[in-house]
Formats: structure tokens, C-alpha cells, sequence
């Protein structure tokens, strides 16, 4: 009779679930608004200045900012293209292949122009185990896709050294969780992601649904933390999503960072904001 009695006492209807649910979401958006910056290295947190973001000109495919006193002009020159190849081989395959491009030049207070040239690709592929003719399929099909990125940067009219921002194939697209390298052929700078959560987790299989916290990537030269960026805004509940297209990032730099070596983190971090930044990124699709 007593252990009756406990199963009726928590027995909870569905409104009630539903209310713990809504509850719980709730107190989450609180706890996060907590904290609304990126978690930086305690290192480059000490010496780091802060370089503003200003927004110039967001117009069609036309985009113009600052970070600090760097200037970065992004114009038309913007493409997509797609390829679609099918084969049969016990069923069908077919492959979409789209590759984006569009290049950039950044600059310092009118001395060097780097130039930046983008490409990302993106690989679908679908199987249809048992396809007879076209369209006329037999079992469900499945299907995996993959992106990769590159990024080159150098001196505009000097190709002799060029710094390289790239990431390894991915399953997910723009996937800031994968960690990036930058390198000019000898020195490989680490590109890891960090977000304003300390137990955010990259790897939950529903990361981009679920996420809340600030979302960005420090780089790290040899051990030692140089700068970030955030890339994007701490979600302040379900009614501010629109906050997002509005926020034009934040970017930190040590403070001791050689002139040279700015200028080309600099271009790395606006070929990310141009990425995945909600303002500034523009779609090809």
C-alpha cells in the first residue's frame, strides 16, 4: 500500500511536465546571461586590448568594417558554384559538390594591403541502395556531408609568403567546434574554439539547437594565447534571437603583438566574422 501510495504521488500530468520543462529553460536563459563575453586565457585576458568593431557598410554582397584601426573592405567579388554528378554502382549515387569564394583586402592606417581569398566547399552525398531508374527507388537512401575551408593571406602584389587559415573536413556544417590551423608553411598557429559557458559542449549532437552561450576561438602561437574573437552573441532568451543579425563581434589583441603579426590575425579573424558572424555573413545559397 505504501509503495501505491508514492507511485500517485509523483506521477505528474503532462501540463505539469510541460511546466517543468518551460521552468527549466527559463533559469537556464538566466544563468546565462551571467556571463555574456567569450572566456578568454587568463594570459591574453591580463595584456589583451580591445579592438571595436565598426560597421561601415552591410549592403547586398558588399560588406565594410574596422577592427580598431584595421579597415576591411569585402566587395563583389562573391560566387557559388554547384556540380552534381550521378553514378550507378549496385543503386545510385549522386554528389552535390558546391564550392564558395570571395575575396577581401584588410589594411592598417594606409600602410601594407593584405589580400584574402576564401574558399569553402561543401560535399553531399546521397546513396540509394536500390535504385532500378531514375527516381523509381526501392529502400531509403542516406546520406553524409562534408566541409572543408581554406583561406589564403598575403601582401597585395607579393605572393611569397602566404598565411594559410584552414580547417579539416567536417561533418557538420560551419562547425566551430573543429579547431583551425594558421600557418605560413613554418609556423602553425592553434585555432581553438571558446565560448562564454564553461561547460559548453562542441560535441553534443545538438550543439547548434541547444546553444545559448557566446560563441568564438582564441589563437594560440606557440603556446601563448595572442588574441580572439567572438564571433557570436550570447543568446538573452528566446525573444531576443534577432539580437543575433545585429551583433558585429568583439575581438581581442594582445597587447605586445608585433605589428606584423596583427595584421595577419586581424585578416584571419574577419575572414571568421565574415563566416559565421549572423551580421556580416552572407549566404551564396
Amino acid at each position: 500500500m505504501v509503495k501505491k501510495t508514492l507511485k500517485r504521488d509523483i506521477k505528474m500530468s503532462s501540463p505539469q511536465i510541460c511546466v517543468c520543462i518551460l521552468s527549466f529553460l527559463f533559469l537556464s536563459q538566466i544563468t546565462l546571461i551571467a556571463q555574456e563575453d567569450v572566456i578568454l586565457h587568463d594570459s591574453l585576458k591580463a595584456h589583451a586590448e580591445i579592438l571595436e568593431v565598426g560597421i561601415k557598410n552591410v549592403n547586398g554582397r558588399s560588406r565594410e568594417f574596422t577592427l580598431g584601426k584595421y579597415m576591411v573592405f569585402a566587395d563583389e567579388e562573391w560566387s557559388a558554384t554547384e556540380r552534381k554528378t550521378k553514378e550507378r554502382l549496385n543503386g545510385a549515387r549522386i554528389v552535390t559538390d558546391i564550392v564558395n569564394t570571395y575575396a577581401f583586402t584588410i589594411t592598417a592606417g594606409g600602410a601594407d594591403t593584405l589580400e584574402v581569398f576564401v574558399e569553402e566547399k561543401l560535399r553531399e552525398n546521397i546513396y540509394h541502395p536500390n535504385e532500378i531508374l531514375d527516381n523509381f527507388i526501392l529502400s531509403e537512401s542516406s546520406s553524409t556531408k562534408t566541409v572543408s575551408f581554406a583561406a589564403w593571406i598575403n601582401l597585395k602584389g607579393d605572393t611569397s609568403i602566404t598565411w594559410t587559415l584552414y580547417k579539416p573536413k567536417t561533418q557538420k556544417k560551419d562547425k566551430l567546434g573543429v579547431e583551425m590551423l594558421l600557418s605560413d608553411g613554418k609556423k602553425f598557429m592553434q585555432v581553438s574554439p571558446v565560448s562564454s559557458d564553461p561547460y559548453f559542449n562542441y560535441n553534443h549532437p545538438m550543439w547548434d539547437v541547444l546553444k545559448g552561450a557566446a560563441l568564438g576561438v582564441e589563437f594560440i602561437d606557440d603556446g601563448n594565447f595572442i588574441c580572439a574573437v567572438q564571433l557570436t552573441p550570447q543568446t538573452k532568451g528566446y525573444f531576443h534571437l534577432a539580437d543575433n543579425y545585429t551583433y558585429p563581434g568583439k575581438v581581442w589583441m594582445h597587447h605586445e603583438l608585433h605589428e606584423d603579426t596583427r595584421l595577419v590575425v586581424a585578416a584571419a579573424m574577419s575572414t571568421l566574422l565574415l563566416l559565421h558572424n549572423p551580421y556580416l555573413a552572407i549566404q551564396l545559397d
